[in-house]
């Protein structure tokens, strides 16, 4: 029992002398089992003290100002993950192409660089959730009206019901009216 505490000690003057490479590889998005390392301790320790509330011999051990430290070190990494998040989420709202090289052997073993591109079409789940935070009374419905406008003026109009197994299904509807308008333009 005697080791158990004073390993118990040691484990938090460790967390609490290194409090700033802690905040640092948090914000970088860096694991538990990452910072862990670099610290020389276990996860199950770092998490420990992470999440002092949820144990309450860590939390019997642990000073108002050391918990208040802990807490503002919780809250580091949170902002910017979210914000990665959100960044993330956006981006996948559209179609996105990336380009890269490829490289081709023909059959005298010259090797040819062809430029390629892959398109990422857009997640309509994604196009949704971001919708309906935007604009929720409109798009909160498990059906949306969309208009589509053509160069010409014309408008056309499609229900869209939204769902998981729907979004492959609404997409080819959404890109065989746009490539109808596109059709009607260049008559």
């Amino acid at each position: 029992m005697i080791y158990k505490k004073t390993d118990e000690l040691k484990s938090k003057s460790i967390i609490f002398a290194n409090l700033e490479l802690i905040s640092e590889m948090k914000t970088e998005g860096k694991s538990y089992e990452d910072i862990a390392s670099a610290i020389n301790i276990s996860i199950s320790t770092l998490y420990k003290y992470l999440n002092y509330n949820k144990y309450i011999n860590t939390s019997k051990r642990l000073s108002i100002e050391e918990k208040s430290k802990l807490d503002c070190l919780n809250t580091i990494g949170d902002d910017l993950n979210t914000e990665q998040v959100k960044g993330a989420l956006y981006k996948s709202c559209f179609d996105r192409v990336i380009d890269y090289k490829d490289c081709l052997v023909d059959r005298s073993g010259v090797e040819h660089i062809i430029n390629r591109q892959l398109v990422i079409p857009a997640n309509v789940s994604a196009q949704r959730f971001w919708l309906i935070n935007k604009r929720g009374n409109e798009w909160k419905n498990e059906n949306a009206q969309l208009n589509l406008t053509a160069g010409d003026g014309s408008v056309k109009s499609i229900n869209i019901a939204f769902s998981d197994s729907n979004d492959k299904e609404s997409q080819t509807r959404i890109a065989n009216i746009e490539s109808e308008l596109k059709s009607n333009n260049s008559k």
